[in-house]
């Protein structure tokens, strides 16, 4: 158990304060380039934004959060996007660079609560998500965590085929980061319908697919104590075991030396679940017809430290893009991971995610 908390807690909060509405100008569509800058809108429609936990809203909700977390545990990014505030584009502070507009985040990362803490005291499940109008009886963790994305089309609707009926293996971008940022996990979020998908629904940010999305620990009654929550959380009918929730298809990503820009390869075949999956959950099959029908959301998720001093980030993104077979070599992508199947971008799976 000493390694499952960490991985758990990276990716176990869904989007939140989200989705900057409304571009900040338009431009010409090209639907292999998501995006190369002019504008926080992606050429399918979508729109970026930024995401934390839900840590610092529950030290200013003390009467929904007993724990009384105070803000300084959770993680912070700027800017922070929310319905009314979009995110700013911002120019390459080198302008020698060939890299113009660019998105540009900052911030840090805390480490993750132990894995007794959340089984034991229930000190760190989610009030947001428990309020009246969302999931009442949810016992999602709020681990610190922050990110960068955007959705596909507007409200993360799942009506955009990122594989364009098989013609794009994957995507790349470029990326430069500062600060020693350690580690930057890409991310596909998939909703096919109300019971099957790896993301929850939050109508407080008009998320447009089925609710709820994916499959949470739940209480077995509300106004259950902490200590209650826990053991439900831990060993219930509705435990972890069987969450697909916040069960993102990823790839983690290693940066460069600090302040060098470069181009990174994400092969749809070369994502995987997050190793803290267990074998009751039923997350989407990762498959040709799910990611033409279920794709969401993108999004680049910073690295959490298991344990010390906060993990600081400072990254900048241009250029995101699909890429094609015949285009795979020469972005540098590991064409090796292609399925042997050239009619297909996502292959059969082996180990452990095929097990499930």
């Amino acid at each position: 158990m000493t390694h499952f908390p960490a991985h758990f807690g990276s990716l176990s909060v869904s989007l939140l304060l989200l989705a900057g509405c409304g571009p900040t100008d338009q431009r010409d569509i090209d639907k292999s380039s998501i995006w190369s800058g002019g504008s926080n809108q992606v050429t399918s429609g979508g729109y970026w934004f930024t995401y934390v936990d839900h840590l610092a809203w529950m030290e200013n909700h003390p009467d929904l959060n007993p724990a009384k977390h105070t803000a300084s545990q959770g993680a912070t990014i700027s800017p922070l996007t929310d319905m009314n505030h979009p995110l700013p584009i911002v120019p390459d502070p080198n302008e020698t660079s060939g890299h113009g507009d660019t998105i540009h985040v900052s911030g840090n990362t805390p480490a993750a609560p132990t894995w007794s803490d959340v089984t034991t005291t229930g000190n760190w499940f989610d009030t947001y998500y428990q309020q009246p109008n969302l999931y009442p009886d949810s016992l999602n963790v709020a681990y610190p965590v922050a990110g960068v994305g955007f959705s596909f089309i507007p409200h993360s609707g799942n009506g955009f085929d990122p594989s364009q009926d098989g013609k794009y293996v994957g995507f790349v971008f470029d990326m430069k980061t500062l600060q020693n940022t350690a580690d930057v996990d890409a991310q596909l979020a998939l909703v096919c319908s109300a019971t099957n998908g790896n993301d929850l629904r939050d109508d407080n940010v008009q998320d447009a697919f089925a609710k709820p999305g994916c499959t949470y620990a739940k209480a077995q009654a509300l106004g259950e104590s902490l200590e209650q929550q826990a053991a439900d959380f831990f060993s219930g009918p509705n435990s972890y075991l069987a969450q697909s929730c916040f069960l993102y298809e990823h790839k983690t990503v290693i940066p460069k030396a600090d302040n060098q820009w470069g181009t990174y390869c994400v092969l749809w075949n070369e994502m995987t679940l997050p190793d803290w999956v267990k074998p009751l959950a039923q997350p989407p099959e990762w498959s040709d017809e799910n990611l033409k029908k279920c794709a969401t959301k993108l999004k680049w998720e910073m690295h959490k430290p298991v344990s010390g001093n906060p993990s600081y980030f400072d990254v900048y993104l241009d250029n995101v893009k699909l890429v094609a077979r015949d285009q795979a070599a020469a972005y540098g992508c590991n064409i090796s991971a292609l399925p042997a199947d050239s009619s297909k971008v996502i292959g059969p799976r082996s180990g452990a995610d095929a097990a499930l």
